[in-house]
């Protein structure tokens, strides 16, 4: 059988207890009608988005401190088509709200081919809003292109 943790295989697990948290940033808070999201599908019930994820210190020598989360959607398999760009993106900022630490992750993945993912990265305020002027009318990977980094700090891991 293929490795299917892929936790324990890319993940270092020797992190003492005091230095890592799993956190559940967005839950029951993003679940949606599906009748209101899609009206012409002909569905009914909820549809949830999540964000999970947390931090882990090493304090190690070759070690690199993470922060890391995933996006998830939850929906009936009728919305996913293949081939069809899904992208989810979150905005983070440190406490201070300082341009260096602000920024926005965008994750792109086509239905039926994950090795298509993608990660873009913005640093500074960025509107990601599907009514900015910046996302209205442009496809995934034209949008919001000022602040956007060529090469994401970030990567996705779509298993």
């Amino acid at each position: 059988m293929p490795e299917t943790d892929f936790e324990a295989k890319y993940e270092e697990t020797d992190v003492p207890e005091d230095k890592f948290v799993k956190v559940e940033y967005l839950k029951d808070k993003f679940r949606y009608k599906l009748e209101t999201a899609f009206p012409d599908e002909g569905l009914s019930g909820r549809f949830w988005m999540h964000v999970r994820g947390g931090y882990k210190l090493y304090n190690k020598k070759g070690a690199e401190d993470r922060w890391y989360f995933t996006l998830g959607l939850e929906a009936p398999s009728d919305l996913f088509v293949d081939g069809q760009v899904m992208y989810m993106w979150l905005k983070y900022t440190n406490g201070d709200e300082t341009a260096d630490d602000t920024g926005a992750i965008g994750c792109k993945i086509t239905v039926g081919d994950q090795k298509q993912t993608k990660v873009d990265q913005w640093v500074g305020d960025v509107n990601m809003s599907s009514d900015s002027a910046d996302v209205i009318g442009k496809k995934w990977y034209k949008q919001n292109k000022y602040g956007k980094l060529t090469e994401p700090e970030y990567m996705a891991n779509w298993w």
